[in-house]
This record gives structure tokens, sequence and C-alpha cells, in this order.
């Protein structure tokens, strides 16, 4: 769910021209999903456990690249019954699949906005691995100002088909949508 996929964004922020390598900022940094429940609402979650590194070189994006990757463990929906049974093989099987990454493949600048990409990558979870694209858009850069360093800011929402990965096939399929809702919001600090 993360497209989080969408950390490629986070590259894509930075203004410097020279090549720059950051380290996402957990503590400042969230993946967030959503999926309806029984056709009724919206569930909302969030993945707490992430790492993930960013090298960027504006003049030659080629060269840029994004890995991100998430402990499945740590999806937490605010009920302990459940997340249980996201990290059991109805839905994630955590146990066979403790991580879900996320690599990205391509940085296309958006027309017209000098805050914007479109990211494409490979996302896999549980063993299966797709393609993903998403808008990326930068929040903010400076210099953080404990770490006396360049850091970056950037947000993306996208949806991916739960299905496709084979998260939550037979009895609860119908419980739940098969589209799920991914925000990702990061900050990183060059390293």
């Amino acid at each position: 769910m993360i497209r989080s996929i969408a950390i490629a964004g986070l590259l894509l922020a930075t203004t410097a021209l020279s090549a720059a390598t950051y380290k996402v900022d957990t503590g400042h940094s969230a993946l967030i999903w959503g999926i309806q429940h029984l056709g009724l609402g919206n569930t909302y979650g969030v993945f707490k456990d992430f790492t993930g590194s960013i090298t960027f070189d504006r003049a030659n994006l080629a060269a840029s690249s994004v890995n991100l990757t998430v402990q499945i463990a740590s999806v937490d929906s605010n009920d302990k019954k459940r997340d249980d049974h996201l990290r059991n093989a109805d839905f994630f099987d955590a146990g066979t699949f403790p991580e879900m990454t996320f690599v990205a493949t391509g940085f296309t600048p958006v027309a017209d906005n000098d805050k914007a990409w479109t990211v494409n990558g490979e996302l896999t979870i549980r063993g299966v691995t797709k393609p993903v694209e998403t808008t990326v858009h930068l929040i903010g850069e400076g210099t953080h100002p404990m770490a006396q360093k360049p850091a970056i800011g950037f947000e993306t929402e996208f949806t991916i088909d739960r299905t496709a990965f084979g998260v939550g096939q037979g009895k609860v399929s119908g419980y739940v949508g098969k589209d799920v809702r991914v925000i990702v919001a990061m900050e990183a600090i060059a390293e």
C-alpha cells in the first residue's frame, strides 16, 4: 500500500543540480492507507515501520533512484484484532512475506509545474511485483534546522488494486473494497 511507494517523489523534490542522497526521516513521515468496509464507510490505517533511501540528480533523472522497504507487521488500524487479521494469510501473510518494497524505475517532470513529477516504479507485496505510477508533489525544501543538512518533503496519493497482489482473497474478499487509497507524506534529510 505504500506506493509508498511514492517515496520516489522525495528525490524529485530537491533543487540542487548535483546528485544528492537522502534518508527518509521516518519520525516526520507517514504511509497511510484507506479501504472501503462493507460498502458503508472507509477504514484507515498506517504502516509504522519503514525505511527508505533516495538518490536524486535533477540534471540527470536517469541517474536517480529510490528504494522503500515497509515492515508488514507494523500495520496499524487502531484495532488489535483487525491488525492481527491483516497480518495473517487472509491478507498480507506477514510470516511468509514480512516486507513490501517499492523501487522507482523512472521520473518525468510534470509539464508547467516545477514542483511535481510523474514517478514510475515497481511495488512488491506478498511476492507479487506490479508497476505503479503516481504524481508526486514537492511540499518544501531547505536546510533542516537540527541536522544542518539539506532536507525535502513531498506528498503523493494513488490507488492500487489489492487483489492484483493477492491481498484479501477468499472468504474476506466481499467485506472490503478492492481499491486501496494510499497517501505517502515524507520528509527526507541528506546523508
